[in-house]
């Protein structure tokens, strides 16, 4: 099933465009994005998360567990991707904003993921403000094991922390988190595994 939804372009590139998302993109169950080349669950903890038996090689393991892409809409659990505003949301449902959406005007017309709660990703540059947001979110009285561990699984999807933030015990500050995460949105999941941690 293919359901069409406004952009997931960001503000500054003011084409509209609609994309086609394939529905299988992401698991029944759990809500988690499917490996792109196997359609399994990428949820080690879901029930629909099938192991292979046996044996694999360097290239099977790469090839089915390639990572899958960032992508507007993409969910860990309750956590939502809202790449047009670059930032998760806690059980965000899909809202259109923008022009003739009698919500906001002047501003061209998107899909805007809006719930309970959210992190804005463009403030995240150094490790210790994702240490920060995890405890944060920890001591909310909504959120249990589960959501503190989709979260913990979404940081890790969107920013490769031990590459990107604190590889070796040092911390690494990204410069501009907005081309950084337009650039891992862009290309993560899309590039092959060995290369999708930059």
């Amino acid at each position: 099933m293919v359901n069409t939804i406004p952009p997931n372009e960001y503000r500054d590139n003011r084409e509209y465009v609609t994309l086609a998302v394939k529905k299988e993109r992401e698991c029944s169950s759990c809500h988690y994005a499917l490996y792109p080349n196997t359609g399994r669950c990428a949820n080690f903890e879901c029930p629909n998360y099938e192991r292979t038996g046996g044996a694999m090689t360097g290239a099977q393991l790469l090839r089915e567990y390639a990572p899958p892409a960032l992508f507007h809409g993409r969910k860990w659990g309750e956590w939502t991707l809202d790449a047009e505003r670059l930032c998760l949301v806690f059980r965000g449902g899909p809202v259109t904003r923008g022009e003739g959406s009698g919500v906001t005007e002047g501003v061209e017309r998107y899909v805007a993921y809006l719930g309970r709660y959210e992190i804005d990703l463009e403030q995240i540059r150094q490790s210790s403000r994702v240490l920060d947001w995890i405890f944060q979110v920890a001591g909310k009285t909504w959120a249990t094991a589960r959501v503190t561990r989709d979260l913990l699984n979404a940081f890790d999807s969107i920013f490769h922390p031990q590459r990107n933030l604190c590889s070796g015990g040092a911390n690494k500050v990204i410069a501009n988190p907005s081309a950084f995460l337009k650039q891992r949105i862009a290309t993560a999941g899309k590039t092959g595994p060995l290369r999708d941690a930059a």
